[in-house]
């Protein structure tokens, strides 16, 4: 046995009680294709006022539920929690909060233990930068009641390979990981895009950073698309561009 891939992270990996006798699996050249099959082993339910203090103190794979009124404050209070803590991979329940609208600018950037999130229904403003570089970020939900993503909401999450929307928003869609618009003719972001892309012919705009921090080599871009925002292809060292 020379080579072994494993459909999860290296820490899962890490965290399987391997009995004697599996030394070739110590030794063999590990793969960890890091997709979405990580799962929580423990379950907090929490009211918003005291979630920030609850997630500083977890440690582990835990399932976060938030409960009753919050904030758009003690979101980005949240958010501070989890980019303090190093300690725990959190998947953020926020489906049962009531009273926030937006999602503050940067309210979860650049944290490394938000696995996966789910937004509250009433939200219609996910702000600039919201959760860029989100280093573990694997899956969102976005509710149907989102009008508007802000440039750079989910620049350097090359992770997020599971995003949902759900039924019933008439602004956005998603397909193989991107988001567009409901009409299909403008990317919004592609926060999971590696290696050659090729931009469908349906696209006529490309939206500010929507490639910001992704994986991609190489980029084909047809003559439909009118329009590139800025920091499109941001900090991405392309060998292949073509129009």
């Amino acid at each position: 046995l020379s080579n072994v891939t494993y459909t999860g992270t290296e820490q899962m990996w890490n965290d399987i009680s391997k009995q004697e006798g599996n030394s070739c699996l110590e030794i063999a050249s590990l793969t960890c294709t890091e997709e979405f099959t990580e799962v929580p082993t423990e379950t907090v339910e929490v009211a918003a006022s005291e979630a920030a203090n609850t997630i500083a103190g977890l440690s582990g794979r835990n399932s976060v539920i938030v409960t009753g009124y919050c904030s758009s404050e003690t979101v980005s209070d949240i958010g501070n929690a989890l980019e303090e803590n190093y300690n725990a991979q959190i998947f953020l329940d926020l489906s049962d909060v009531n009273g926030v609208t937006s999602i503050p600018q940067e309210a979860f950037a650049n944290n490394s233990s938000l696995v996966e999130i789910t937004l509250p229904d009433g939200v219609t403003t996910i702000e600039r930068w919201c959760f860029s570089d989100c280093g573990k970020l694997q899956s969102i939900t976005i509710p149907a009641s989102v009008e508007l993503i802000e440039n750079g909401a989910f620049a350097g999450c090359s992770k997020l390979t599971n995003i949902v929307i759900e039924d019933g928003n008439g602004t956005f869609t998603v397909n193989n990981g991107a988001i567009y618009t409901e009409g299909g003719t403008t990317l919004v972001a592609y926060p999971s895009a590696s290696g050659d892309i090729t931009i469908d012919r349906s696209i006529t705009k490309i939206e500010d950073a929507a490639f910001n921090g992704s994986d991609i080599t190489s980029v084909t871009i047809p003559s439909s698309v009118t329009e590139i925002g800025w920091s499109a292809y941001e900090d991405r060292n392309l060998d292949y561009f073509k129009k």
